[in-house]
């Protein structure tokens, strides 16, 4: 069977227009697409060119994937450039906001199971800039492992950022899929939305307060992140979402 002809092949070829072809531009311009699909052992998702930055990153973490400790953070590769295109690659040799640190959409701590795995969060195309004090190494950090702990239950967690060198967003969401496996057939779905600010958060806010209804973060990034399911249950009325932060002082001296 001949294989299908692709958007740009259909694009560039020659038209019965007389004296124009407009596709005649694609001898001297690419011009598209500005998002790249993300495929790695580590996470799927999109990345975009014209922010510089993961639009979504989709992760799988298990009990079984937890307990296993074969990669070691220490041992990992610097972060690397791998788009297609190195002139809209990010640049994070300067910051113009000190509080601002580079991190990982997913943490590396979560592909522990595997040395490439945990390489390819470090790839440019898996960072994005947060806020440090007050929020990435603290209120964030803990509501990774909140999520880290449901893996009593399998899910699907989706990260992204919100709306508008690198972008910095003012907005990150986590929508989070937990399973519950009946005799190797999935039950009930339980499912939670938040959408935290990019900033320090003090550590008694709690994070039902930025729990919101899936349809909000769907309409707000044209992503559809709810197809229809039978048996959806909000995961908070499972469990109780609890993020409990130190003090930061506290947290720092612990570190000393």
């Amino acid at each position: 069977m001949p294989r299908p002809a692709s958007t740009l092949q259909i694009l560039t070829q020659a038209t019965d227009l007389g004296p124009v072809d407009h596709a005649g531009i694609f001898k001297y311009a690419s011009t598209g697409p500005v998002i790249d699909d993300l495929r790695t052992d580590a996470l799927v998702g999109t990345y975009d060119r014209r922010m510089r930055s993961p639009l979504w990153i989709a992760e799988h973490i298990t009990a079984e994937s937890m307990a296993q400790s074969v990669a070691k953070r220490k041992e990992t590769i610097s972060p690397k450039i791998e788009t297609s295109r190195k002139t809209l690659a990010p640049r994070w040799m300067t910051t113009s906001t000190p509080a601002m640190t580079r991190v990982t959409r997913q943490p590396a701590a979560n592909c522990s199971w595997s040395p490439k795995a945990m390489d390819e969060t470090f790839k440019m195309t898996n960072m994005c800039p947060q806020i440090g004090e007050g929020y990435n190494r603290h209120y964030w950090a803990k509501f990774e492992d909140f999520c880290r702990n449901l893996t009593t239950r399998v899910h699907y967690e989706v990260i992204g950022k919100g709306a508008p060198n690198v972008a910095v967003p003012t907005l990150f969401f986590k929508i989070i899929y937990a399973e519950d496996e009946i005799e190797d057939s999935l039950g009930p779905v339980a499912v939670g939305a938040y959408v935290l600010p990019n900033a320090a958060i003090h550590k008694d806010t709690l994070l039902s307060s930025f729990e919101v209804d899936i349809s909000n973060i769907e309409k707000a990034s044209g992503l559809k992140f709810a197809k229809s399911f039978e048996n959806r249950k909000k995961l908070c009325e499972e469990i109780t979402c609890d993020v409990r932060v130190r003090d930061f002082r506290e947290d720092m001296k612990a570190k000393l």
